[in-house]
């Protein structure tokens, strides 16, 4: 097998491991979203109707305490109180409001507490376990990812040889350019010819054998 063969083999093995992965990683945060999205609404929402249900049958007790004081009240003034003579009939049924206010109270109280329990040991158990479940994933990807890579190593012979400066600027590189073209122009602004650097004043040899040929 080539070694252009192994690198892609290579590519691909990693390739569909990370898509297994993710898959695993996909599924553990589903779980953790249907506690997040779904237990947790749904113990706020008792908690909500506990709330209401404790704010009603509170709600009877004080109406029927304020009848209680108020009969008490005409009874020290030696006075009629009307409802009463007509048969009470309004305290009998803050009365029965009263208890049924009472019952409903009782079964939210009970399921309240239920689903808290419920849901604490939802939380520690549950999402210890999803944590566990994700590190255990990350875990095996990386053991994974790092056996196919081991394999490859041989096989991407890049070398290159840098300075440690290499990447380390003294001067902006655009400097360099602006200072080369001020230079090309004098105070004026008028262009100047400008030297090679490899140029030398020194005759070359052609033009040395020249000269000697014309003075002969």
């Amino acid at each position: 097998m080539s070694i252009g063969s192994k690198r892609l083999d290579g590519q691909i093995t990693i390739g569909a491991q990370s898509v297994e992965a993710s898959t695993a990683w996909q599924r553990i945060l589903t779980d953790l979203g249907t506690f997040l999205h779904k237990a947790i609404p749904d113990t706020e929402l008792t908690v909500q109707k506990y709330a209401d249900a404790k704010f009603e049958y509170l709600s009877y007790c004080l109406k029927v305490k304020e009848m209680d004081d108020e009969e008490l009240t005409f009874n020290q003034l030696q006075e009629s109180l009307y409802r009463v003579e007509t048969g009470n009939y309004e305290y009998r049924l803050v009365l029965r409001c009263r208890q049924l206010a009472r019952v409903k109270f009782s079964k939210l109280r009970a399921d309240v507490s239920v689903k808290l329990d419920l849901l604490d040991q939802k939380h520690v158990q549950d999402i210890l376990c999803q944590l566990q479940r994700l590190i255990a994933a990350i875990c095996r990807y990386n053991d994974e990812a790092a056996t196919e890579i081991r394999e490859l190593v041989g096989l991407f012979p890049v070398e290159m040889d840098l300075k440690e400066d290499v990447f380390q600027y003294k001067q902006n590189p655009f400097q360099r350019f602006n200072s080369e073209e001020r230079d090309d122009h004098d105070d004026d602004g008028e262009p100047v010819a400008r030297v090679p650097k490899n140029w030398s004043s020194r005759p070359r040899a052609d033009d040395t054998d020249q000269n000697i040929i014309d003075l002969n």
